[in-house]
């Protein structure tokens, strides 16, 4: 096949020191899942989430690994065999439509991710710009996945934490081709939306510890559908 292979890239994606960090991505047209391996290091890392391993998921696009027999679990095979403490969802779960056909196969895939891992994930430019965006969300819900909308959530492990925040989508915001006029309205949304993070933050506890104190800095995993965009957020 002729198609170009889409990489998942995992810059925008830190949890921990010493650690493989997973990304999981398909091959469009293929029944292959490609997987690329990445280690972050930060003293500011809590101890609790030393060796915190993390599976990155996008970009699925309504693919059907299964071939209509969802006992095959695939994706969620995969993602177990990596051993994730958490995996994480970076959204474009469909490619033009949530009806029907395409909409069984992404629940299906949800459900795989889900029952591997606790699961948050943010939403792609194929979902914001859905007339049905609401009944994805709702899904997801459902499904045991949490979803960031410009929030955040305090992963609590080992009565210590970090804070994961998941940014929406920005292709609503036009000034596609002037990019200082693009970059002005990012910032002010970045601002809008650091704000909304830090009010709308809750708990995803990873074990049976819930006493902890939430440190004045948290070490963050910052989630967006357009990684190159992240350090207009800083």
């Amino acid at each position: 096949m002729s198609r170009k292979i889409r990489r998942i890239i995992g810059r925008n994606i830190n949890i921990a020191v010493s650690r493989l960090l997973e990304s999981l991505a398909y091959l469009p047209g293929m029944d292959r899942i490609k997987t690329s391996t990445y280690t972050v290091e930060s003293p500011r890392i809590p101890s609790a989430f030393d060796g915190f391993s993390l599976v990155f998921v996008s970009d699925l696009h309504a693919h059907d690994f299964n071939r209509g027999h969802e006992e095959r679990q695939i994706l969620g095979k995969a993602a177990e065999a990596l051993q994730p403490d958490l995996i994480v969802t970076g959204g474009d779960w469909i490619r033009n439509r949530y009806r029907g056909k395409d909409r069984d196969i992404i629940t299906s895939l949800e459900k795989e991710l889900a029952q591997v891992a606790p699961t948050v994930g943010i939403l792609g430019n194929h979902e914001t710009k859905l007339r049905h965006k609401q009944d994805v969300i709702d899904d997801l819900t459902q499904n045991g996945i949490v979803t960031l909308l410009d929030q955040s959530l305090f992963l609590v492990r080992g009565g210590e934490c970090i804070k994961v925040t998941g940014v929406e989508t920005l292709y609503h915001l036009g000034a596609r081709k002037d990019k200082k006029l693009r970059e002005k309205k990012l910032k002010a949304y970045f601002s809008k939306c650091r704000k909304a993070a830090d009010d709308e933050s809750y708990c995803l506890y990873l074990d049976g510890n819930r006493s902890f104190e939430k440190p004045d800095r948290p070490y963050m995993v910052l989630l967006a559908h357009r990684p190159e965009l992240i350090h207009l957020y800083e």
